[in-house]
C-alpha cells in the first residue's frame, strides 16, 4: 500500500527560479534561473531579472517562451519537484488558447499527375516548405 506524499507546503513566499522549477516550466532550475535573468519573465507586468525574486499566492507570472507565451497565477508553493500532474495543482493556467494557423492548401508546390518522383532539390524545396508551416504552428 503506497502513501501519497503531500508535497505543498503553506508559506507565504518562495524563490521564483524554485517554483518554476516545481511547475516545471523548464527542466532545470538553473535554466529557470537563465529564462528570469534574461528578462523572458514577468510578475504581475513588471519584468523580472532576479531569480531569488520571493513570488507571493495569486500572483501573474508571464513567461515567454521560443515559440509561445505562458500565463499562470501562483495558487500554491510545493516542497519538492513532482510529476505533471502534480505540478498542475501550483498554478492555475491563463494562457490563451491559440488555434494553429490552418495549412494553406496552395502553399505547397503542386504536381502534375504522372510528372514521376520529385528531383532531389524539389524534394529539398518541400521539405523547407513544410517546415516554415510547421514552426508557424504552436504546439
Amino acid at each position: 500500500m503506497s502513501k501519497k506524499i503531500d508535497h505543498l507546503i503553506e508559506i507565504k513566499s518562495q524563490r521564483l527560479d524554485k517554483w518554476m522549477w516545481h511547475a516545471r516550466i523548464a527542466k532545470t532550475r538553473s535554466l529557470c534561473a537563465k529564462l528570469i535573468s534574461s528578462g523572458n519573465v514577468k510578475i504581475n507586468d513588471e519584468k523580472i531579472s532576479k531569480a531569488s525574486r520571493l513570488i507571493q499566492l495569486d500572483e501573474i507570472i508571464t513567461v515567454t517562451l521560443p515559440r509561445r507565451s505562458i500565463i499562470y497565477q501562483v495558487k500554491a508553493f510545493a516542497q519538492t519537484r513532482g510529476n505533471a500532474t502534480l505540478a498542475s495543482e501550483l498554478f492555475i493556467d491563463h494562457t490563451p488558447i491559440s488555434i494553429p494557423k490552418e495549412i494553406n492548401e496552395n502553399s505547397y508546390p503542386k504536381r502534375e499527375k504522372g510528372e514521376g518522383r520529385p528531383t532531389k532539390k524539389q524534394r529539398r524545396q518541400i521539405a523547407s516548405l513544410k517546415s516554415k508551416s510547421s514552426k508557424d504552428m504552436d504546439w
